[in-house]
């Protein structure tokens, strides 16, 4: 045995007695109630069970569900471009070559992921586990056989992540299971056990399941003039749990897993979402359901006083049946009234629940046409309300995109590079590495939002600039040189950028001077024949002929030409 797949073994076992510690009972409940698939926590089922066997409510269900789809399309709404590559540098971003292979980029980036890739598929797993449980671990690789991006979601219960000092995952465990046949396939029979191999080997036993631990961390010793897997910036082996051997070795240039957290507390590492947070109120939704239940029993199928002296032969339930008794009016009565509960007030009760479920999913933001009853409000009115509500998603939204999505897109972006489906950046973007190594300088470049959310988060900034630009038109007629103070050209364009405008509909530097050239050539030749018209019906008007070869005379023959 390997000591450092021990030592890795080890490290893994040591976080997951924590999580079974803590964690997984609370992620458990989270998930019988909120998100049953992925209940494979502190209780272990069988493959193709009924999971909805606990779940008498389904409100936190449904409003996951919700929720996630209404982040998600709020993100990257269909058919709209919401997602872009920046330059950090302003000052960059005035080269015409760097904007227009940004432009570019963000185009190919948008496509390959949104629109060529599972990406929408994966991620809105990943944000429905963070919404339910508050932590999320979403992946993306590269598949040189379809040539495209794939991206994976790992369940709540696959993971581990440890913190660096500054409270950011820089440390993620995946443990898994491969069939023998998949483990020979995927890591080669050199590395793999001889266990492993003669079982893949035999038709009866290839299907047998093998565990192995994927750990992903920052490298601590790195060669930077060697470029091997071995030496990249973060270190990934895979570890065989039966025999703790490396059987895979290499790195990323990225980190490949950006795990991100809903929100969290200050003393935790996990994080919190909004199941996790409502859960007391999910539980009691449970119970309260189920009494509700029996109390509609009970008034459905009352109970009875029987006075056993004036009925004959027993009570019959069944419908139609008939009872015979010696005195129809003393003999057989329903309990009193309200004696199993009250159906009304529980069925009030049940409503305020699922309301205070619906408010910490923030279900009143994603559903404002399906919900809509008596009143009928302005497509502006449930547009502004979705906008405000977008807005107080701010601080989770705000941290899934620094810890997670922009790293996910981030990779991905380099992966396009690195592959030949996007352009490789102008110098300006570029870097010596180690020896003579070329890269792209990740300092400079990131990724900004134009989707919904974005807008939401963003929305102050855009109207800023319009009520300016308004102000400024007003005031100029006292004040003309106030439009000085606004670079209108630099605005304008930042604004259609932020608006997903396709990059064909903005002009590049060379074309909007090539137009100011045409438009001034064409106002000075305009200007020209004011003039000369001008001239010569002063000239026309005089009684004396102007002399020969004069300009006077030349502008009149032009005149009357």
């Amino acid at each position: 045995m390997s000591k450092e797949g021990r030592r890795i073994i080890k490290m893994y076992e040591d976080e997951h007695g924590k999580m079974q510690g803590y964690w997984y009972p609370i992620y458990q409940d989270a998930a019988d109630f909120a998100y049953p698939r992925e209940d494979q926590l502190a209780v272990k089922g069988t493959i193709g069970e009924d999971k909805s066997v606990k779940v008498l409510d389904d409100t936190a269900i449904q409003d996951s569900q919700m929720m996630a789809a209404g982040l998600l399309s709020a993100w990257f709404p269909y058919g709209t471009r919401s997602l872009a590559v920046k330059v950090r540098n302003g000052q960059l971003d005035k080269i015409d070559r760097v904007w227009r292979w940004r432009m570019t980029a963000s185009e190919i980036l948008y496509d390959r992921v949104v629109n060529g890739s599972n990406f929408l598929m994966q991620f809105g797993e990943s944000i429905r586990g963070a919404v339910v449980f508050g932590t999320a671990c979403p992946f993306v690789e590269w598949n040189s056989a379809r040539q495209s991006l794939n991206f994976r979601d790992y369940p709540i219960g696959k993971f581990l992540i440890k913190e660096d000092e500054s409270g950011n995952v820089d440390t993620v465990m995946v443990s898994y299971h491969l069939t023998a046949r998949q483990a020979v396939q995927k890591f080669g029979k050199d590395k793999c056990s001889a266990a492993i191999i003669a079982d893949a080997e035999k038709l009866e036993t290839e299907s047998k399941k093998y565990g192995f631990i994927w750990l992903v961390r920052p490298r601590t010793e790195l060669n930077p003039l060697l470029e091997d897997g071995k030496n990249m910036p973060w270190e990934s082996v895979v570890v065989d749990k039966k025999t703790a051997e490396y059987v895979s070795e290499s790195g990323f240039d990225e980190l490949p897993l950006p795990v991100f957290r809903w929100m969290k507390g200050g003393n935790e590492k996990m994080g919190r979402g909004a199941a996790t947070e409502c859960l007391a109120t999910i539980r009691m939704m449970q119970a309260v359901w189920k009494r509700f239940i029996q109390i509609l029993n009970q008034e459905g199928d009352p109970s009875l006083l029987v006075n056993s002296e004036l009925v004959e032969n027993g009570v019959n339930m069944k419908p139609g049946g008939l009872t015979y008794v010696q005195d129809v009016d003393k003999a057989v009565r329903t309990v009193k009234q309200y004696a199993g509960g009250n159906a009304s007030a529980t069925e009030s009760f049940v409503k305020l629940l699922q309301d205070m479920i619906h408010q910490r999913f923030y279900r009143q933001f994603f559903t404002q046409f399906m919900d809509l009853t008596g009143d009928r409000r302005t497509t502006t009115e449930i547009m502004f309300r979705k906008q405000e509500g977008l807005s107080l998603l701010g601080a989770s939204t705000m941290r899934v995109e620094f810890e997670g999505l922009t790293k996910l897109m981030m990779r991905s972006l380099f992966l396009l590079i690195r592959n030949q489906q996007i352009p490789m950046p102008p110098p300006e973007l570029l870097v010596v590495k180690g020896k003579n190594r070329i890269d792209i300088n990740a300092d400079m470049i990131g990724i900004e939002y134009t989707g919904p959310m974005a807008m939401a988060l963003q929305n102050q900034q855009a109207q800023g600039f319009m009520q300016l630009a308004q102000a400024g038109a007003q005031l100029a007629p006292l004040y003309p040189g106030v439009m000085d103070l606004l670079n209108i050209e630099t605005g304008f364009r930042q604004l259609g950028e932020k608006l997903g405008v396709n990059l064909n509909a903005l002009a590049s530097d060379e074309e909007v001077a090539q137009k100011r050239a045409q438009r001034q050539k064409e106002m000075a030749r305009q200007q020209a024949l004011q003039t000369a018209d001008v001239a010569a019906k002063g000239y026309k008007a005089g009684t004396k002929a102007p002399e020969d070869g004069s300009a006077a005379q030349q502008v009149m023959e032009g005149a009357n030409a």
